[in-house]
């Protein structure tokens, strides 16, 4: 029922859309349609968003407009990519690659490595994804995009650790400190900090001949100071995955009234956020945690 009443403002919606928008020049009818997108993506209604992103391609190709087809073709690539359909979201993402033809449009051409890079991720895709973040990268330093840049940097680092290219993943890191520390951005030391604490944990999961004492140590303690800037920013799923994280090494140096701590923390915020997936996760250690406490 819910579905239908949903088509049924969205049939209204655009009835009243296309009213108004007959008054208005080309250029503000792309706009229009680009602007709706976006809404809809932000409340994530996906369906919507691919309705009127053919409609947004369909009049920007009539108007030889290839900047508002490559944001169409991306927003489009984008909800097939969360509605878990990544086959689509690529060829569309591809399709846009080849409309980036000049310096105007590379913005654009960064954010679709970067989305590609992600799903690749996602995938399992590893040394696919290396290598869109590396070009991205590229773009975002002929840019000077320094935000972006270390973001990127970040996310390099976690493909590098999958790789078990852990001196790429410390260099990468290197680099995201030192533009960190010029622009001083709060969410972006959140992410660095969790990455770092993820670098040291992988260190510790090598060779027994490798591993070194104090590696679970300093993997804690970037992991705390990545979700003190989480809590500080009451950002409670920014905040999950370091206080998970802490558990999870808590767990391993059988800390285990310190790791039923930190489990139970998340578990109050996958439930308080309704997030199905992490859920998974969390009940899963806690029950193998139930276990080592003989509970």
């Amino acid at each position: 029922m819910s579905k239908i009443y949903s088509h049924i403002k969205l049939f209204i919606f655009t009835l009243l859309f296309l009213l108004y928008f007959t008054g208005n020049s080309q250029e503000e009818n792309l706009k229009i349609l680009l602007n709706r997108s976006y809404s809809l993506m932000e409340v994530g209604n996906y369906d919507s968003v691919i309705i009127y992103s053919d409609d947004l391609i369909n009049l920007a190709e009539k108007n030889n407009s290839n900047r508002y087809v490559i944001k169409a073709l991306c927003n489009k690539a984008k909800s097939f990519s969360e509605l878990n359909k990544p086959k689509e979201a690529y060829d569309l993402y591809y399709r846009a690659l080849k409309l980036c033809v000049d310096t105007s449009s590379l913005k654009d051409k960064a954010h679709i490595y970067s989305d590609l890079g992600n799903i690749n991720f996602t995938q399992g895709n590893y040394a696919t994804a290396k290598n869109n973040y590396n070009s991205e990268i590229q773009i975002r330093r002929s840019l000077g995009d320094l935000n972006k840049l270390a973001s990127n940097l970040i996310n390099l680092s976690a493909l590098h650790r999958r790789l078990k290219e852990y001196d790429s993943s410390w260099m990468v890191l290197e680099e995201a400190k030192i533009i960190l520390n010029k622009i001083k951005d709060k969410k972006l030391y959140g992410y660095y900090y969790n990455a770092l604490g993820a670098h040291y944990s992988s260190l510790n999961k090598m060779d027994t001949l490798l591993k070194k004492p104090g590696y679970l140590d300093s993997a804690n303690n970037n992991y705390e100071r990545s979700l003190n800037i989480w809590l500080k920013l009451n950002d409670r799923e920014e905040a999950l995955r370091p206080l998970f994280n802490m558990g999870y090494i808590y767990q391993l140096k059988k800390d285990y009234k310190k790791a039923l701590g930190n489990y139970l923390q998340a578990k109050d915020i996958v439930e308080a956020l309704n997030l199905d997936r992490e859920k998974i996760t969390v009940y899963g250690n806690l029950a193998e945690l139930y276990y080592d406490l003989g509970d």
